[in-house]
C-alpha cells in the first residue's frame, strides 16, 4: 500500500504518508511540494512511513505532489516516482 494514493483527495489534518520498503537497513528522503512545485517539507526516515507534522499546514482545495527516494546499504537509489494528492475546499 502506497498512501495517499494517486489522484486521491485527503483531509489536511492527519496525513500519513506510507510505501513499500525496497531493502533491509535502507534510508528514506520524503519530499512534499505544493502545486507551484514550491517545497513544502523533506523528512528523512528509515521508516517506511512518516506523518505530516501540525507545523506544515496543507491549503484546501489545493494540489501537492510527494514521493520518496531511498538508499540502500549497497548504494542502490530507489524512488516512489511523483505521486499528487488534492485537499477538499
Amino acid at each position: 500500500m502506497v498512501t495517499p494514493a494517486e489522484g486521491a483527495t485527503v483531509t489536511p489534518a492527519g496525513v500519513r504518508y506510507v510505501w513499500h520498503s525496497v531493502a533491509p537497513n535502507a534510508s528514506y528522503r520524503l519530499t512534499l511540494t505544493d502545486e507551484a512545485s514550491s517545497f513544502r517539507w523533506t523528512q528523512d526516515t528509515p521508516d517506511t512511513a512518516l506523518a505530516l507534522p501540525d507545523s506544515v499546514k496543507l491549503v484546501p482545495g489545493r494540489s501537492y505532489a510527494w514521493w520518496v527516494d531511498a538508499l540502500t546499504a549497497d548504494g542502490r537509489v530507489a524512488s516512489t516516482g511523483i505521486r499528487q494528492f488534492r485537499t477538499p475546499k
